[in-house]
């Protein structure tokens, strides 16, 4: 018999947790850097970011689709089933896991052969750590979203960003380890939370992995499998690029511009941990209308906060980025700016997506990434060679790929039954590209570019008439179309 699940809570206050939870880890995890930007080498930070997209990589390789998967099969799965199939994915991720890291050590001289990785045999146990650290840590919060157990999800969040903090003082600040003490805090702060979920899951624990449940499971994800191929080479492959064609510390540069972006994104990403398994759900009991009004609410919600957080970053980025990374990185204000402008891009994409997923489509949502990611890779290895700052080739690459493949999502939500209002999500941008041009165009017209003391009121005042439009055009429009949803009770059985 299946072990209990705890009482689930209401769509409200599962955001809530999951945003709160995430907005302190994200604090915590800007401190972690922080402090890695003013106590490590820009060559030796550079080196992390490129070890982080080799982890990357590899876990393609050790989750096989199934961290996306296997929250829609547990979310879908009557109770009865849910002890065969948790027991059976971890155990076969482990194996996977195992796996990869042999081949790993047996690759590590041909690794080593790349400029950045001279050195690897140095720390590569280091790195083997790292990956089974993060493998668990993405499998466990993948069932717990899918148990949709948002209390420990949110506890576990914080935990992480702690463990971080924590363990970044003491190795980098206090033991002076720089490359190695930045790749075992990683490692701490991924392991922990991973075996504390193990734990904390509601289901009997066993070794056993049941084959056909395993079968039935991967024939779900096999699409899904180039969806984290995609995703690797989305978020990292530029990386890598840039490692080879600026060296490390302009990959040191750019991530540090990123790292904000990051952080939103994990906001993002944290609604998601909501969304997907409720829009599965209601996909699944064909309640077609009020996944709609999720769907439709969600873009107008996050399209309209990612926009206002782009203006700001464009309005604001040089400043943003010395007060939080120092003096160093002050000069990537602009491509601060620019990259989370491809970010609101993106998230109406990865939603579109996950929606797609969620309604068991998930070979529509890979095929549209797989035949985009090249076209977007292509795009940004030409532009890091032809502009005059390689480092905005990556950037503006995300923002034209991302455009164009925002029309073939909405396309194919429309094919697989999505009503979607498209002004929820064409208001927010064109608001934010509206913020951006009068801010160029006004100072350009003043003659205060070169002015910070005169151009802090001017962007002030472009950002009040964001958020007064904000509030006219996006919240009430999202609270008026989604109050149905939003305002329920707790879920039941």
């Amino acid at each position: 018999m299946a072990t209990k699940e705890p009482k689930r809570t209401n769509f409200n206050l599962s955001v809530l947790l999951n945003g709160g939870s995430t907005g302190l880890n994200v604090v915590l995890l800007f401190l972690e850097a922080g402090i890695a930007s003013r106590n490590v080498t820009e060559t030796n930070n550079g080196i992390f970011f490129s070890i982080v997209a080799i982890n990357s990589f590899f876990l393609v390789f050790a989750d096989l689709g199934i961290k996306q998967g296997v929250t829609q099969r547990i979310a879908a799965t009557q109770d009865t089933g849910k002890d065969t199939l948790t027991n059976s994915v971890i155990n076969f991720r482990l194996l996977t896991t195992t796996i990869v890291a042999l081949f790993l050590w047996a690759s590590r001289s041909f690794i080593a052969g790349f400029d950045g990785f001279e050195e690897l045999n140095d720390y590569l146990p280091y790195v083997i750590i790292m990956l089974f650290a993060t493998s668990m840590d993405e499998l466990m919060f993948s069932l717990l979203r899918g148990f949709q157990i948002h209390t420990t999800l949110s506890a576990l969040q914080i935990v992480k960003g702690i463990a971080r903090v924590l363990t970044t003082v003491l190795l980098v600040m206090v033991f002076n380890f720089e490359l190695v003490g930045l790749i075992i805090s990683w490692a701490v702060s991924y392991g922990v939370p991973s075996i504390m979920a193990y734990f904390i899951l509601p289901f009997k624990k066993s070794p056993r992995i049941h084959i056909p449940t395993m079968v039935e499971l991967m024939k779900f994800c096999r699409p899904l499998i180039w969806v984290r191929v995609v995703a690797f080479l989305r978020q990292s492959a530029s990386n890598l690029i840039m490692l080879q064609l600026l060296g490390p510390a302009a990959v040191a540069a750019y991530s540090f511009a990123f790292k904000i972006p990051s952080g939103v994104q994990s906001l993002t990403e944290a609604y998601n941990n909501v969304f997907y398994p409720r829009i599965t759900e209601l996909r699944a009991k064909r309640e077609y209308e009020k996944a709609d009004i999720l769907l439709n609410g969600s873009l107008a919600m996050l399209g309209f906060a990612v926009g206002g957080i782009a203006l700001v970053g464009f309005l604001f980025g040089s400043e943003i980025m010395t007060l939080f990374w120092s003096e160093t990185y002050a000069n990537t204000g602009p491509l601060f700016g620019v990259i989370l402008v491809g970010l609101q891009v993106q998230v109406v994409n990865t939603f579109l997506g996950y929606a797609l997923v969620g309604a068991g489509h998930p070979k529509a949502n890979s095929m549209a990434l797989v035949i985009s990611t090249p076209f977007m890779l292509v795009l940004n290895f030409i532009l890091i060679i032809i502009f005059p700052n390689g480092l905005f080739g990556p950037a503006v690459g995300t923002i034209m790929e991302g455009t164009s493949l925002n029309f073939v999502f909405m396309w194919l939500a429309k094919r697989y039954r999505y009503l979607l209002n498209y002004w929820h999500y064409f208001s927010s941008s064109i608001l934010m590209v509206g913020g951006i041009a009068a801010s160029f165009i006004l100072e350009w017209m003043l003659g205060i570019s070169d002015q910070p003391d005169k151009t802090w009121p001017l962007n002030f005042v472009i950002m009040l008439i964001y958020f007064i439009g904000f509030l006219q055009v996006g919240a009430l429009k999202m609270w008026y179309s989604s109050r149905e949803l939003y305002f329920t009770g707790p879920i039941s059985r």
